[in-house]
């Protein structure tokens, strides 16, 4: 923990799969004294975004996620309106669903106050709005106010920010009635199970792989970030994909209605191709994306 941080608590995977969902009964339940932002942080590409995501999937939560760099702008007071945004289409969404709200790097965006630049206009908005949102969550001040106060009336959505670091966020938005700290701690097998959901996000479209591969992989690919991971499993599939073209498996004049009336019968062939991929062509194509990247290129599907 750096000076002037003040985190509440820190675990492993299982600890910030409970933390998440004390946090979503808290928001829902609309509890007293619950607060509406939840930050894991942590170091740079250990999946912090990456479980928060899988784990709302998993409970059927439609995630809004907005980055750092979206909120940005030169004219005053625009930068917050995609947050505005994103805040107001969740609620909508709750309706139909339920909804989260997912801001990437809270630490890069423009509310940091960095030493050589200090708090700007701009920030000082951001870190009032969420300031105001926190503690009234059910009112949100319009995207179109101009120069008169309009607030709205919205459902209460909870909000998880993710961070190296929050050294420069003002202290009065971490305060534990807005903000709940959690610092991720992964384990080794928790890489290993972050790794294998990574490579195996659907039910069908999985590789050729034992626990034994993917410790093998996470041994190998240790410095990598899970998104490098994520980044795999699409260039394997990527490249599955031309071996799945078949003679006369469908009319290129009329692709899109024939994929869609055939959906099941190509993911079934494309299942297939991809469950041959053991771990000697997984690691092959591994070992080539790292190189690409190294190289600032993409690519990295079996040869």
């Amino acid at each position: 923990m750096t000076a002037g941080e003040t985190a509440e608590e820190e675990g492993d995977l299982a600890a910030l799969h409970n933390a998440i969902d004390q946090h979503l009964v808290g928001n829902y339940l609309d509890l007293p004294g619950a607060p509406l932002m939840l930050c894991v942080v942590g170091d740079p590409g250990i999946g912090k975004t990456y479980t928060i995501k899988q784990h709302l999937t998993a409970c059927m939560i439609a995630p809004y996620e907005i980055s750092a760099s979206a909120m940005a702008h030169h004219m005053e007071g625009v930068a917050v309106k995609p947050l505005i945004r994103c805040y107001r289409d969740a609620s909508a969404r709750l309706g139909v669903q339920s909804a989260a709200v997912i801001i990437d790097d809270i630490d890069r965006s423009i509310m940091a106050n960095y030493r050589s630049i200090g708090h700007t206009v701009h920030s000082q908005l951001l870190t009032g709005f969420l300031m105001d949102l926190c503690d009234n969550p059910r009112r949100i001040v319009t995207e179109d106010a101009g120069s008169t106060r309009s607030m709205a009336d919205v459902e209460r959505v909870p909000v998880f920010l993710t961070a190296n670091a929050l050294t420069g966020l003002d202290t009065a938005l971490t305060r534990p009635q807005r903000m709940r700290i959690f610092r991720f701690n992964p384990t080794t097998e928790d890489r290993c199970a972050m790794i294998a959901s990574a490579l195996q996000p659907e039910i069908g479209m999985s590789f050729a792989l034992s626990t034994g591969d993917f410790a093998a992989l996470e041994l190998r690919f240790r410095t990598q970030p899970i998104a490098f991971f994520g980044d795999l499993y699409a260039t394997l599939l990527a490249g599955a994909m031309p071996n799945m073209n078949g003679p006369r498996f469908f009319n290129r004049e009329d692709m899109a209605v024939q994929l869609k009336a055939r959906r099941y019968e190509w993911l079934s062939r494309l299942g297939q191709t991809i469950a041959a991929y053991d771990l000697a062509v997984v690691m092959s194509a591994a070992e080539r994306l790292e190189r690409a990247r190294m190289m600032g290129l993409g690519g990295g599907g079996p040869a």
